[in-house]
């Protein structure tokens, strides 16, 4: 295990030392990540310097400022108090790597003059840096990848302090450390942690400031903003599910009420996520009348959900006499209860009976680019629709696969087949008077036998028929039969635009003329 301290370096020439407790010990030291570190005795010791802290040499010049302020070795700065900082003494001697990173803004950069043991601090005139944010962010970000992976590690322990530094520093690094640690798979309150002393005033010898471990809730932030993407991706793998639990283990009984309904909410989305994102669109109509439980149009499980967390919100939250702790649980709680509200909201847009809902969530999964999926079940779900257009009057229910719907199925091939003159001409007559009772043009048929040559290939995985392909026994590879030719995998694109053609042809058959045929099969 490697453990890393990063921290934002800052002019610590009026800084007054400051009693910090940290894990129930109290340390005396001007400078919090020193503090920090007499703690934890980090190994590896990382400043992250301003390019308008200095005019010129910002490593050297931060560290000399470090130690004439802390008179290490009898070194002192001119005119300011300091003191014999022995906290700070520690990092110095073990060492420190220093990043100076670029900083937009307004500054006054800061010389240092050396005579002897004596080090004077000339502030410059002002000057105005035109580096925008994302630069900073860029370069903070850069210095995070090149002291991690220069470690050749993996087992690292990341720490960052944000008491220091600017509003613009602060901001970059702790934006970095949350995608440096996903990309570095680092996991919040075991291998990172966020630290911040809250220094609002100079305080009194006898006051001891503890710093805050801002790590679970910058995970909360972390998470549920991946959470976010389950909703709009269509996929319950992401959702903060097992987050809000653990949070909800630590809440007190005044909060079960709220957190319970929101709790129900959340695994039940993920169930009707699960059931979108596994190709079940036709079952999800079921889901949305279970998580909503009111009358079409109103969600009475949602909003009642909704209203006692405002209710909790308002008399908790935005009024003085706060909570003293507290779990990060609100933020993941609003998100289930709005992000589900809108995922209902746009598989109903249309209407709850099952039709529209089906429709509506073949349109969200091809949103959510699952083209196999909206193929594979726009291909059946055209057969139920052609067989309720024929069949609705004589019959109340078709067993689906079987019977009337295999007989149709196996009766649509062969129409196409007719058109292509590959099909048995005495049976011609009758395939076209069914084409005329299900009032479905020779196109529509076409591109139904071409979703089933797509369905097949897709679902197969190119071990279809329809791929025109042989296998070489010997090595696997996949050859195609005109060429001899590796087989090029199916195209993204064709497949998005299957999918499409599905929706399409869902629309499509959904929008017949009048159901007036009692034609049976």
């Amino acid at each position: 295990m490697i453990r890393i301290l990063v921290w934002c370096g800052g002019d610590v020439t009026n800084y007054y030392q400051v009693n910090y407790k940290v894990e129930d010990q109290r340390v005396s030291t001007f400078l919090a990540p020193a503090a920090l570190n007499d703690v934890f005795n980090f190994d590896v010791l990382v400043a992250l310097i301003p390019s308008t802290l200095f005019t010129v040499n910002h490593a050297e010049s931060y560290r000399k400022l470090l130690e004439a302020k802390s008179m290490y070795r009898g070194l002192r700065l001119v005119g300011v108090q300091c003191f014999d900082d022995g906290i700070v003494h520690k990092i110095l001697d073990k060492g420190f790597r220093s990043y100076v990173v670029p900083h937009g803004g307004l500054s006054s950069p800061i010389t240092l003059k050396i005579q002897g043991n004596e080090v004077a601090v000339d502030r410059g005139s002002q000057v105005f840096s035109s580096y925008d944010f994302n630069v900073t962010f860029n370069a903070v970000y850069a210095a995070l990848r090149d002291c991690i992976r220069g470690l050749r590690d993996d087992n690292v322990e990341l720490h960052i302090d944000l008491t220091h530094g600017s509003n613009v520093l602060i901001t970059a690094l702790m934006l970095a450390s949350q995608i440096i640690a996903e990309v570095e798979e680092l996991q919040a309150e075991k291998s990172l942690f966020l630290w911040c002393a809250p220094v609002l005033t100079r305080p009194q010898p006898s006051v001891a400031v503890e710093f805050l471990d801002v790590s679970k809730a910058s995970n909360i932030a972390r998470e549920l903003i991946t959470g976010a993407h389950a909703w709009r991706r269509i996929d319950e793998r992401f959702l903060p599910t097992r987050l809000y639990e653990e949070v909800g283990c630590r809440l007190g009984r005044e909060f079960k009420g709220v957190y319970g309904q929101v709790k129900s909410i959340l695994r039940e989305a993920e169930e009707l996520l699960w059931t979108l994102r596994s190709g079940q669109a036709p079952l999800a109509y079921k889901l949305c009348k279970e998580i909503c439980q009111g009358d079409e149009g109103d969600c009475n499980r949602i909003n009642t959900a909704r209203a006692n967390l405002d209710s909790m919100i308002r008399s908790k939250y935005l009024v003085e006499g706060w909570l003293n702790t507290d779990e990060p649980w609100i933020p993941i709680a609003d998100a289930a209860i709005e992000l589900t509200d809108k995922l209902i909201k746009s598989l109903t847009s249309k209407g709850w009976d099952p039709i529209n809902i089906t429709t509506a969530s073949l349109r969200k999964m091809l949103e959510a680019e699952y083209h196999d999926k909206v193929i594979a079940v726009a291909r059946e779900y055209a057969i139920y629709l052609m067989l309720r257009k024929l069949c609705f009057k004589a019959m109340s229910k078709a067993r689906i696969g079987e019977g009337a719907w295999q007989q149709l199925d196996e009766a649509i091939k062969q129409i196409h087949l007719a058109q292509r003159g590959q099909a048995d001409t005495s049976l011609t007559a009758l395939y076209q008077c069914m084409l005329k009772n299900l009032d479905i043009n020779s196109h529509i048929i076409g591109e139904f036998d071409e979703l089933r040559q797509m369905r097949n290939k897709l679902m197969h995985g190119g071990l279809s028929r329809e791929f025109q392909a042989d296998i070489e026994l010997a090595s696997g590879r996949i050859l195609d039969i005109n060429s001899n030719q590796d087989k090029k995998p199916i195209d993204k694109a064709e497949a998005e635009r299957k999918a499409k053609e599905a929706t399409e042809l869902i629309k499509k058959l959904n929008t017949l003329k009048d159901l007036n045929f009692k034609t049976n099969i």
